[in-house]
C-alpha cells in the first residue's frame, strides 16, 4: 500500500498512518509517560481509522525523510464539521 504524502519539508514529512502503524499508535497512546495527557483509543478504533476514507478523522504519521523513521503522531477529529480537534 502506497504512504500518502501530506506535506514534506526539509527533514520531516507528514504522511497518512496505514494499518502497518497501527501498532506504533498504540505504542505511544499506552506508554505511560503518554496517558496523563490523552485518552488513549483501542486497537479496532486506530485499525478502523487507518482503513477510512479519511473525510471525518485520520491519523498523522510524522517521520524523519532521510531515515523514515517515526517522529511522532497526531489525530486530526472532526474534518466534516466546523470546529476541528
Amino acid at each position: 500500500m502506497a504512504k500518502e504524502i501530506l506535506i514534506e519539508g526539509k527533514r520531516l514529512r507528514l504522511r497518512r498512518a496505514t494499518v502497518d502503524d497501527v501498532d506504533y499508535i498504540i505504542a505511544l497512546e499506552f506508554a505511560p509517560e503518554n496517558l496523563q495527557f490523552i485518552v488513549p483509543y483501542d486497537r479496532e478504533y486506530q485499525h478502523k481509522l487507518a482503513t477510512s476514507d479519511g473525510t471525518r478523522a485520520i491519523n498523522v504519521i510524522i517521520e524523519e525523510r532521510e531515515t523514515k523513521l517515526n517522529a511522532g503522531y497526531f489525530l486530526i477529529h472532526g474534518l466534516d464539521t466546523h470546529s476541528k480537534e
